[in-house]
């Protein structure tokens, strides 16, 4: 499988109206290569990919059993009246019907009316995080559907797949994404400079991870080792992955360890 860094504007997946996505991107690569969940269009962050048919039904499986922890972080606006909680609502799906959906969300830190929120999804339904956002009283920077009077009109969505922890083959993963530029470079701006740490010590952190996520937030660190980390021009080949189409000249691409 390969770990991408997804960028934001970018579909996951092609459609009616969709000219562009990461499929038609790792189908260039490999016919074999497959997707094996989603992102929104305008959300960054970790997107799994699997290379084989066999691996994709694995991953197939662990989504369906709940068994892949995935983690994101939200820079919103306002701040929810509990620090910490669990959010349980019902989500009105594409045909209308409701569905149920559970999301454990922590605040990291609050500042000039922005708050930094870490959402965890114990369900995967469409623009979860973003109602879920919404109905705790602070709507993500950038959410053209669900912020409906936003203070920064001119900023992209503030979401970031950041997270994801699972077993493949009785072997632990974890990845954690680089955060991209426009995110990390609005928390520059709106943060309190005399704050020594945007992120104070939260009991839900490992030492480790508060250090990787403070040090990525501020000096945009890179503690991760990507297997492939290129700037693209219209094409490139690196390693075992080669011929990375059309993605915009000068972004920067990301892939983790593979097999």
């Amino acid at each position: 499988f390969i770990i991408l860094n997804k960028w934001s504007s970018i579909s996951t997946q092609g459609g009616s109206k969709i000219n562009f996505s990461i499929d038609d991107i790792i189908k260039n690569i490999s016919p074999e290569y497959k997707l094996v969940h989603r992102l929104d269009k305008d959300t960054s962050g970790l997107l799994i990919i699997s290379k084989n048919l066999i691996s994709a039904k694995n991953f197939g499986n662990l989504f369906k059993s709940k068994l892949i922890d995935k983690t994101y972080l939200a820079i919103c606006e306002g701040k929810p009246k509990l620090k910490e909680s669990i959010l349980k609502l019902n989500i009105k799906n594409k045909i209308s019907k409701y569905e149920k959906t559970e999301t454990y969300y922590k605040l990291l830190y609050y500042s000039k009316g922005v708050s930094l929120i870490l959402f965890k999804p114990k369900t995967g339904k469409t623009h979860q995080i973003r109602i879920v956002a919404k109905n705790i009283g602070a709507p993500i920077v950038g959410d053209t559907k669900y912020n409906i009077q936003p203070n920064y009109k001119k900023e992209i969505l503030k979401l970031n797949a950041y997270q994801l922890k699972f077993k493949f083959f009785n072997e632990e993963y974890s990845f954690q994404s680089i955060l991209p530029k426009d995110f990390t470079t609005f928390i520059k701006k709106n943060r309190n400079h005399r704050e020594k740490r945007w992120v104070k010590e939260n009991e839900g952190f490992e030492s480790a991870q508060k250090a990787v996520l403070y040090m990525t937030l501020i000096f945009q660190s890179r503690f991760l080792t990507p297997t492939f980390h290129f700037t693209t021009t219209n094409a490139a080949s690196f390693g075992n992955v080669s011929h990375v189409f059309g993605t915009p000249k000068g972004h920067t691409i990301t892939l983790w360890k593979s097999q």
